[in-house]
């Protein structure tokens, strides 16, 4: 097998603009893949989560632990008592720290679109879906860490995949039939009382 290379060094000015033009959106590419990485990235460490009582120490010793340990991690507490922060550091110290962290907020989405956006979705899945693939945060957090902000919102039918995916380590894009496996761990966070979510038949116990 044989290759023979031509270059036409009269037409060589005709192409610069191509090849100019080719190597800055390369550079545009591998930019905005850098800063796509960035904000996968744990933005906190402990040294950030504030505070001197003894509260505060146990609580991070706690962290610390679980962050050494690849297990999920449910975050209890008030709004604004620093779980996102918590979730952050516990990723940033633990074996997967130089892999993805992605986050999604169950509240903030419609049931539809929030099954979309965690499982990903395949073509013609529903009305606006586009033509390609589009992978889940699951996927994308595929060797890291999902933060999975105000669990206690989502809905009962979500609950039941999010069960599977912890148990099995498999999810389902909406659409498809096909199963994929993934290899994420989950830190969950939220500020209802899930206990008593329970008892009302809107938390899943099994999930809890």
């Amino acid at each position: 097998v044989g290759g023979l290379g031509v270059i036409l060094y009269d037409r060589l000015q005709a192409l610069q603009p191509i090849v100019g033009k080719f190597q800055r959106m390369q550079e545009d590419l591998d930019a905005a893949r850098r800063q796509l990485a960035d904000e996968r990235r744990a933005k906190y460490s402990f040294t950030q989560f504030v505070g001197t009582g003894r509260l505060v120490r146990e609580l991070k010793a706690k962290a610390r632990r679980a962050a050494e340990r690849d297990l999920t991690v449910l975050l209890l507490g008030e709004t604004g008592t620093g779980k996102e922060l918590l979730a952050h550091a516990i990723h940033a110290a633990s074996p997967r720290a130089d892999q993805p962290m992605v986050r999604v907020n169950a509240a903030a989405l419609p049931e539809h679109l929030l099954e979309a956006e965690l499982f990903g979705t395949v073509p013609g899945a529903y009305t606006g879906a586009g033509s390609k693939p589009r992978p889940g945060k699951f996927e994308l957090a595929h060797g890291g860490t999902l933060f999975l902000d105000e669990v206690g919102d989502m809905p009962l039918s979500l609950q039941a995949k999010l069960l599977r995916v912890l148990q099995d380590g498999e999810i389902e894009p909406l659409g498809s039939n096909r199963v994929i496996a993934v290899d994420v761990r989950v830190i969950a966070a939220t500020s209802r009382d899930l206990k008593a979510m329970i008892e009302a038949g809107s938390f899943r116990a099994d999930l809890y």
